[in-house]
Parts: C-alpha cells; sequence; structure tokens
C-alpha cells in the first residue's frame, strides 16, 4: 500500500467513520441576489448533521466525537452529493477550520451496500494500517 491515499502524510481525509445522518438542511448565500433557483443551488450546500457510529480511522483531534457536521455542495457538478436521513454511511470527510466536507469524489457509501470484504477492510485493515504510518511516520521525524 505504499503510496496510498490513506497514508498520513499525504491523505487529506481527517476521518473516516461508520455515521449515520439525521438531519440536512440546505444553505444558501443570503448575499446571493439570483432570481433563478438553479443558479443559486450552484452556490448552495447542504449541511448534515451526522451521528458517529463507529470511527475507523480520526486525527488525534477528532476521536471521541459523537456528532459532526458535514457540508457538500448541493450541486452534482461541484462534487455535491446527497446522503439519505437515518442510514449508515462511510463518510470519508476532511476538516478545515472546524468544517468537514465530503463530495462525490470521495468513497462515501451506503453500509447496507457495502461487501462484506470492503467492511473487513474498512474495519480492520485501514486502522491497522494508517496506525502504522503514523508511528512509521513519527519515526523518520524523531530527532
Amino acid at each position: 500500500m505504499e503510496g496510498s491515499a490513506l497514508e498520513d502524510r499525504k491523505s487529506p481525509w481527517r476521518l473516516l467513520i461508520r455515521g449515520t445522518a439525521i438531519a440536512e438542511y440546505k444553505e444558501r448565500d443570503p448575499s446571493t441576489a439570483i432570481g433563478d433557483s438553479w443558479m443559486l443551488d450552484q452556490t448552495a450546500m447542504w449541511v448534515y448533521t451526522v451521528m458517529i457510529d463507529e470511527v475507523f480511522w480520526a486525527k488525534e483531534e477528532f476521536k471521541g466525537m459523537e456528532n459532526i457536521t458535514v457540508i457538500t455542495s448541493v450541486a452534482d457538478n461541484l462534487c455535491g452529493t446527497r446522503f439519505e436521513l437515518d442510514v449508515p454511511y462511510i463518510f470519508c470527510v476532511f476538516a478545515n477550520n472546524g468544517t468537514f466536507t465530503t463530495g462525490l469524489c470521495e468513497p462515501n457509501m451506503s453500509w447496507d451496500h457495502t461487501e462484506e470484504g470492503d467492511k473487513e477492510f474498512i474495519s480492520s485493515l485501514i486502522p491497522r494500517y494508517c496506525t502504522r504510518q503514523k508511528v512509521k511516520n513519527a519515526r523518520k521525524t524523531a530527532p
């Protein structure tokens, strides 16, 4: 797995979880003076409250969280994605200044439609791999 996107030093993901979206709303920029609703959606965001069911991998500062807010574009042509409420998903999210984001290009998927082999990989191999990489990278930077 050398060069994997999951390597701590290269991956922008900050949290890989199984979670359930329990609330959603569409947030539009109130300063946008566009009358066309399609154009408004080009700048709007879906905002989800996600209950964390299981943490597969997390940066230290995000461990122990119970709920997070995940934002994604409304427009699918801007990599926005939708999540059904009350359905468990695998969420691969980025963090930037306390805001979690995700999109179409991330391997978010319904937990119920995930193959058993993939569940095993995500549940056991990713946490072990990320921990091993974190230790390996710490050794490289140790004085």
